[in-house]
C-alpha cells in the first residue's frame, strides 16, 4: 500500500529508487493502469489518465521486470501479437517488427522460438517490445 506519494516527471530520464518493498512497481504499476489505486490521481498535461482511457495507453508502453512471453512463439509473434494488443495499423506492423528487432540486433532471430533465446535475448526482445510504435512515454 502506498501513502503520502507525490511524484513529477518531465520530459527527459527520470528515475525512482529505493530498497526492495519502498513501492516502485506499485508507483509504476498505478501510473500505467496496470493497476487501480485505490485514491489520488494520476495526470499527464493537467488530465487525469484514467479518463484519457485510450489515447494515454497510445502514448506509454511499459517494460516488466520480469516480461512474461510465450515460450513457444517466435520473436516474429511475440511481437506482432503485442503490435495488435497496442491497436497498431496492421500495413505498418511488418514494417515496425523489423525496425525494433533491428534496433535491438535480433534482425536474425525473427523466426525463432523464445525458448531458444538466452536471458539477455530475452530482455532485448522486451525491449523490442516496449519501443514498439515508438511511444510517447516510457
Amino acid at each position: 500500500m502506498l501513502k503520502g506519494i507525490t511524484c513529477e516527471f518531465h520530459t527527459g530520464i527520470n528515475a525512482l529508487l529505493g530498497p526492495n518493498g519502498a513501492g516502485k512497481t506499485t508507483i509504476m504499476n498505478c501510473i500505467s493502469g496496470v493497476i487501480k489505486k485505490s485514491g489520488g490521481c494520476v495526470t499527464l498535461d493537467g488530465q487525469d489518465v484514467f479518463e484519457m482511457g485510450e489515447k494515454y495507453r497510445e502514448k506509454l508502453s511499459f517494460q516488466f521486470q520480469y516480461q512474461p512471453f510465450y515460450p513457444s512463439y517466435t520473436a516474429h509473434e511475440f511481437l506482432r501479437f503485442s503490435a495488435l494488443l497496442k491497436g497498431m495499423p496492421e500495413p505498418l506492423i511488418e514494417d515496425e517488427i523489423r525496425r525494433v528487432l533491428g534496433l535491438v540486433n535480433l534482425s536474425e532471430n525473427l523466426d525463432d522460438k523464445i525458448k531458444s533465446f538466452s536471458g539477455g535475448m530475452k530482455q532485448r526482445l522486451a525491449i523490442a517490445q516496449t519501443i514498439l510504435n515508438s511511444p510517447e512515454i516510457l
